[in-house]
């Protein structure tokens, strides 16, 4: 009791003396304030980042290089947008560091927090990347309505492995189809397998596809075809007939 009593006439005479500043409650308010802020706002912003890689994968075709096997796979690691991705997680870290501010975290291991996290923005941004949000950006951004963000979408139909196209099936003839890819730019399919050049009877306009094969004169000679549901659910149509590049 008596220990108590000096710590207490300890602090009062330093705060007397000036050594001590009291801070008034409105400062830890706003200070709390100020970090809750913060820590939403990398949140967001990482969550925004993640689905919008996500929307680029999906928009260049990366996202489906798997279902061509591991030549696909190894294509679709070597075309990454690594920069991107470590922004992501740059991100969450700033994100785990802020929320270490709050009692209810630091008081429990950093792994569940960090976990949360993860699990958190990883969930939110594949929900964000089911909507038009991105589609809707890189539309106004193509039609210049939006300068400063023009650049950072054009990313979406300018990262892609060489003779890889991924495009909305817009009409259908027998032997040829044509394809209109996120860039607006409009490719004849010429398909080609063993040497016959059919157009798959499971195709129909509207629909998406990803398309391997060079490119001459906006026409695609075509080496395989995969073709994509609205679940994200893939159709091989053709097996490869050469190594991709």
């Amino acid at each position: 009791m008596e220990n108590s009593n000096n710590i207490k006439e300890d602090i009062l005479q330093k705060i007397k003396s000036g050594k001590v500043k009291m801070k008034p409650k409105i400062f830890f308010v706003l200070k709390t304030g100020f970090f809750i802020l913060l820590f939403l706002a990398l949140l967001l912003f990482a969550v925004y980042l993640i689905s919008f890689i996500v929307f680029m994968m999906k928009a260049s075709g990366l996202w489906f290089m798997p279902g061509f096997g591991l030549n696909g796979i190894g294509i679709l690691f070597r075309s990454l947008p690594y920069f991107l991705i470590i922004l992501a997680l740059a991100l969450i870290i700033f994100s785990e560091f802020f929320a270490e501010h709050f009692a209810f975290v630091y008081k429990r291991p950093m792994i569940y927090s960090l976990s949360a996290i993860v699990l958190i923005v990883i969930i939110s941004a594949m929900a964000t990347s089911q909507t038009s949000m991105h589609a809707g950006i890189f539309q106004r951004a193509r039609e210049n309505n939006l300068p400063i963000i023009k650049p950072f979408y054009e990313q979406a139909s300018n990262i892609r492995p060489e003779n890889m196209h991924a495009g909305i099936i817009l009409d259908i003839n027998e032997l040829d189809f044509n394809i209109q890819t996120l860039s607006g730019q409009n490719l004849r399919v010429i398909p080609c397998k063993n040497g016959k050049g059919k157009t798959p009877k499971i195709l129909s306009t509207g629909e998406r596809v990803v398309i391997i094969g060079p490119v001459k004169n906006n026409t695609i000679d075509c080496l395989n075809i995969l073709k994509v549901a609205d679940d994200g659910s893939l159709t091989p149509l053709y097996k490869m007939r050469r190594k991709m590049k």
